[in-house]
């Protein structure tokens, strides 16, 4: 609620609802989607001062069937405003999140490691649930293929200590 009052979405009482029905959106997940893209687009407002990113990427995944039925999104315009948000987590050092549109997932079954930070263009999310990652592919998040993966990685085995901890894990993992 606090983040809809910081949004200037205004609520009434309930007994004055019949009279403003022309006026008031249902409340569930697209109409929260659609009002903070309005506010941040209309007032330009740094999502982060409006709420935290992480409260925002569960409350979508959670209920996600309000707004994805039929193998679709209910509203066309639904899915590039959730591309546009930058509410996923990176594996950056800053823990920076980002827009769906411009990250990538890890290849299926393989863990996350960077040889060399500085050379790295890609920008992998750092998803925690499995349902986080159904709705990135929603999105049409690209999961990176193998080859390019592993070749991002090799490629830079200069950079790499042989006894480096999360090296040794990534060749354990993999």
């Amino acid at each position: 609620m606090d983040v809809l009052k910081k949004l200037g979405i205004l609520f009434t009482e309930e007994s004055r609802i019949d009279t403003m029905k022309k006026f008031i959106w249902d409340w569930n997940l697209l109409m929260v989607i659609k009002a903070i893209d309005k506010s941040h687009s209309i007032n330009k407002t740094n999502m982060e001062s409006l709420f935290q990113l992480c409260q925002l990427r569960e409350y979508i995944v959670t209920n996600l069937c309000e707004i994805y039925r039929k193998d679709r999104f209910i509203d066309e315009n639904i899915k590039d405003i959730l591309r546009q948000l930058p509410i996923w987590p990176t594996y950056s050092a800053d823990g920076s999140s980002i827009a769906a549109y411009c990250c990538c997932l890890v290849p299926h079954g393989l863990p996350y490691f960077q040889a060399n930070l500085s050379s790295s263009k890609t920008n992998y999310i750092n998803y925690k649930k499995p349902d986080e990652k159904i709705l990135l592919k929603r999105l049409d998040v690209v999961e990176s293929s193998y080859i390019h993966y592993l070749f991002s990685i090799f490629k830079n085995l200069d950079f790499v200590r042989p006894d480096d901890p999360e090296y040794l894990e990534f060749i354990k993992e993999s």
